[in-house]
């Protein structure tokens, strides 16, 4: 087993993953809390980290290091997964160039602060423009991915990997005529919403969210 190897492995993937929870915070901290101002200098700064992150998954030196890696049979199952993963996470990397990713990540930014704008003006043709050219961005990302029967099987693997739009079309066939049926009791009902307008404690709120956190055994 090539323990330094695998331990070279482990920091340069780290070092990618630091460069994406950098531009996460960046993310929440722009959807939160950040000055309107501020907008196109924190659209900058996720647009570099997201672009250096590419870079990284997409270099000769971690492309080197995996094929090394694979070769080795002496490594945990756990291991060899991380390895296999890292793999497959490098040959979709380098399906997109350098500049689509840099470009699309600057079309996300633009496209959230106009429906930021949109939403707070209450019209729909201030946010439209951005959305097409999002999702203009994510056909072409779907083009250059590769997919066999629909462009957005090539995007879902991000979020699942391996599901496919024909699988989730039968599950959802599957469950529609129950979901219509509780649609149709629940409309039929008079709903009591008195409970969302009474007061709750704050402290007692609290609690319960540390109450269920423990009960998720979160420290």
């Amino acid at each position: 087993m090539n323990e330094k190897l695998y331990k070279k492995y482990e920091e340069y993937m780290q070092r990618v993953a630091d460069l994406k929870y950098a531009a996460a915070v960046l993310q929440w901290d722009q959807e939160t809390y950040m000055p309107v101002n501020g907008a196109r200098f924190r659209g900058q700064q996720i647009t570099t980290l997201a672009t250096l992150a590419h870079e990284q998954m997409t270099s000769p030196l971690l492309e080197q290091m995996l094929v090394g890696l694979s070769s080795d049979a002496t490594f945990t199952e756990q291991e060899q997964a991380n390895v296999r993963l890292s793999s497959e996470d490098v040959r979709r990397n380098k399906k997109l160039p350098n500049a689509f990713v840099k470009e699309q990540a600057d079309i996300i930014n633009d496209c959230f602060h106009a429906w930021v704008e949109a939403r707070t003006k209450n019209e729909f043709k201030i946010f439209e423009p951005h959305l097409q050219k999002l999702i203009d961005s994510k056909r072409k990302e779907a083009e250059f991915l590769g997919y066999e029967k629909h462009p957005y099987d090539a995007l879902m693997n991000d979020y699942d990997k391996g599901l496919t739009t024909e699988v989730v079309d039968k599950v959802f066939k599957d469950l529609q005529p129950a979901l219509l049926e509780l649609i149709a009791k629940a409309t039929e009902q008079n709903v009591n919403d008195a409970l969302l307008h009474q007061h709750f404690d704050k402290d007692k709120q609290w609690q319960l969210g540390l109450d269920f956190l423990n009960e998720m055994h979160y420290n």
